[in-house]
């Protein structure tokens, strides 16, 4: 189970994923640039690319308005939270990824 929550955890950490997360410089904050969604269920895929486009920097209601601060403690919580189940079964991964998780921490607690 703890493998299974890696994986999901490790898919927030990434630097390449399809909806890109960015540091906002005007307030100091860790956002998420969104994804316009086409397509269906697994056959599906983000259509804008960073830093061409961003809609959740552009609208309020796009990623529950994550580019407006909406939410982060909560959304983020999960994320940090489960990043502490991981770590604590695997040192070694906490290690590893302490940098990552450390900037949900500081835009939800600073």
């Amino acid at each position: 189970a703890v493998n299974m929550l890696q994986k999901a955890v490790e898919i927030w950490l990434t630097t390449n994923a399809e909806a890109t997360y960015v540091y906002d410089k005007s307030w100091g904050g860790f956002v998420n640039c969104g994804c316009t969604y086409k397509g269906k269920g697994e056959h599906g895929y983000c259509s804008n690319h960073f830093p061409d486009e961003c809609p959740a920097l552009e609208d309020v209601n796009e990623d529950f308005g994550n580019g407006f601060y909406n939410d982060h403690h909560f959304h983020y919580g999960y994320h940090i939270y489960a990043a502490g189940v991981v770590a604590k079964h695997d040192p070694v991964w906490a290690a590893k990824t302490f940098d990552r998780v450390l900037l949900y921490v500081r835009d939800i607690a600073n």
